[in-house]
């Protein structure tokens, strides 16, 4: 089956309703525009308030790639202000319009910072990471240097500049191996790779801006 939602149950398969559940995030976001109020870590989908379509500047990073290039094209047919944050490695740049590619690393904190600010970026989509289980497992280290270490940049700026909203692009690969079937959100999440590990410890540092920050946050577990 496909993956699944941290926040929202079931989740969709990445080729068809990703964007449109990422959009379905951003929708829901506008807290602080409202008088809704949302609890701190309180990630029930009746928590998040429909408030319907209201536009936002949104920087997505690893933009380049097959579903963050989808997503920004939905997100850019509904109207929102987004920009593509990518270093094109792996992705592909005619994939997105030129004049909304800025190229960068995700671990250069004075970069991504000073394109939030110039941008004024109000929630970030974050699709960057190495993603092959198989590679991860020949070298760990590089996917905890550009999964774990460049996403704690990528939250470091975003907490200097005052965005507190985001999508994780996380993965199932957190459950590891689990005992029962089908899984959700309640299952234990017991990574059996270095890649899972890595999308895991993504997810509990953003638990900890939720808490400790305020943070809106939405992580995706999907194939």
């Amino acid at each position: 089956r496909a993956g699944y939602s941290r926040r929202r149950g079931p989740g969709p398969r990445p080729s068809d309703s990703a964007p449109s559940t990422v959009n379905y995030a951003i929708a829901s976001w506008q807290i602080e525009r409202s008088r809704h109020s949302l609890s701190r870590c309180d990630h029930s989908p009746s928590a998040l308030p429909q408030l319907g379509a209201q536009l936002v500047n949104l920087l997505v990073t690893g933009g380049t790639g097959y579903i963050g290039s989808h997503t920004v094209r939905l997100l850019m047919q509904l109207g929102h202000a987004v920009w593509v944050y990518d270093d094109c490695q792996r992705g592909h740049r005619a994939a997105v319009p030129g004049d909304r590619l800025i190229e960068g690393e995700v671990g250069d904190r004075e970069r991504i910072e000073h394109v939030l600010r110039d941008r004024r970026i109000e929630a970030v989509v974050h699709l960057a990471a190495l993603a092959l289980v198989g590679e991860s497992v020949d070298d760990p280290e590089l996917y905890d240097r550009k999964n774990r270490q460049a996403s704690a940049t990528l939250f470091e700026a975003m907490q200097a500049v005052g965005v507190r909203r985001i999508v994780f692009s996380s993965t199932t690969a957190t459950y590891g191996a689990p005992e029962q079937m089908p899984i959700d959100e309640t299952t234990p999440q017991r990574p059996i790779n270095p890649y899972g590990m890595t999308k895991l410890a993504v997810e509990q540092m953003l638990n900890e801006r939720c808490t400790r920050d305020g943070w809106a946050i939405l992580a995706l577990r999907y194939f």
